[in-house]
């Protein structure tokens, strides 16, 4: 699973896009959580470009693109 992060979180994981070994998106949110020490409670989650609840249950598929959001954007 390709994961990218985005503005805070790319900071604090010190890269804009990793791959992931996970089927559901509460996995990928484990692994990221305990690997950075970031509460997956603040993301704003995308699924192939469209955002998704965090405690969405979707299972994922091998091709399909995740992106980690700060909560927040400036503007």
């Amino acid at each position: 699973m390709n994961i990218k992060y985005f503005g805070q979180i790319a900071e604090v994981t010190h890269c804009n896009e990793e791959i992931i070994e996970a089927n559901t998106l509460e996995k990928v949110l484990e692994i990221v959580g305990k690997k950075y020490n970031l509460d997956a409670k603040n993301f704003k989650i995308a699924l192939n470009k469209k955002i998704i609840e965090t405690n969405c249950h979707l299972p994922l598929a091998e091709n399909d693109e995740i992106a980690l959001l700060p909560p927040y954007s400036g503007g």
